[in-house]
């Protein structure tokens, strides 16, 4: 009798382990990114409050500085606009500054071809433009130097005519002599002034310095 005996062979124990959830999938493309931590995110923030705490005074200043400094070209572009009118056309061109007197604010200076040569917009003359100043910008006389007056127009207002040659009528109603001259400032005090030679029709920019009392070439005397 034949007996035949069966011994097991000894095979690898394989482990079926569940997946860790929270890690990605092999082969999906996905990499473990990590968070911020609370005291990081304070610390972060913390930088952020500094830069703005450093930075917003200094914004605020370069906004004053902007604001009326843009004004200021308004008007002087309004000037330039209205010679270089009276140039081509060979006619008059009249432009009202300041209505009156006192400064105004929300002003709007009006360009018009005076064809009446009474320094007033009459009906049917071509007005050229007009531009609206800010409703925190003053525009008004130099009251520190009443020999540079701007030059009379119709009623109260002052302003400038521009001749068919070039020359002005700046002041008074001299025809091409002196200058006349006209303040745009701001709620801070901060003024300009706008001298327009009537000579050449030219305009030059000038700045009052508080701590002296004087005008100046230079435009850096700024308030905040």
């Amino acid at each position: 009798m034949i007996v035949m005996t069966y011994e097991p062979r000894s095979e690898p124990l394989i482990m079926m382990c569940r997946p860790n959830q929270n890690q990605p999938a092999a082969g999906s493309g996905l990499k473990w990114q990590r968070g911020f931590s609370l005291s990081e995110l304070m610390v972060v923030l913390a930088i952020i409050g500094l830069i703005v705490a450093i930075g917003m005074p200094n914004l605020r200043r370069a906004a004053i500085r902007a604001d009326l400094l843009e004004e200021v070209r308004v008007v002087r572009q309004g000037l330039a606009l209205a010679r270089m009118q009276a140039l081509k056309t060979s006619r008059r061109v009249a432009v009202a500054l300041i209505p009156d007197s006192t400064p105004q604010a929300g002003h709007t200076v009006v360009a018009w071809v005076d064809d009446m040569a009474d320094g007033g917009l009459d009906p049917g003359d071509e007005v050229i433009g007009r531009w609206n100043l800010g409703a925190n910008t003053l525009i008004g006389p130099d009251d520190t130097a009443a020999q540079w007056s701007l030059a009379n127009l119709s009623g109260s207002q002052a302003g400038v005519i521009f001749l068919p040659s070039g020359t002005a009528i700046a002041h008074g109603t001299d025809i091409g002599v002196g200058m006349g001259s006209v303040v745009i400032s701001d709620l801070k005090n901060n003024q300009i002034r706008l001298l327009i030679s009537a000579g050449a029709g030219t305009v030059r920019e000038q700045m009052w310095d508080p701590d002296r009392g004087v005008w100046s070439d230079e435009i850096r005397f700024w308030r905040y």
